[in-house]
């Protein structure tokens, strides 16, 4: 088998700290100082990203057994839908 070539593109990508470290240089390394940091315009835009953070947290297997307990909550919610042509 072949290894896999890097990503050209994997380094152009602005990465994030962890949560709770501050980030002191925004700016990906070589990239343009004055450029505004991505992740500081979607908080100021009102998006919440700790949802995103949390989810990123968990392995792999979690994130699938959350997919289907809602995947089953979703089953449940919809078969205790009333009919709509039920005539109520």
């Amino acid at each position: 088998m072949h290894p896999i070539p890097p990503d050209p593109e994997s380094s152009l990508r602005p990465t994030r700290p962890p949560a709770g470290v501050s980030n002191p240089d925004p700016a990906p390394p070589g990239g343009d100082p004055t450029a505004s940091d991505p992740i500081a315009e979607a908080i100021a835009y009102g998006l919440d990203l700790s949802l995103v953070d949390e989810c990123l947290r968990l392995t792999p297997s979690e994130r699938m057994r959350r997919h289907d307990q809602a995947l089953r909550l979703y089953g449940l919610l919809r078969r205790a839908k009333p009919d709509p042509n039920a005539g109520f």
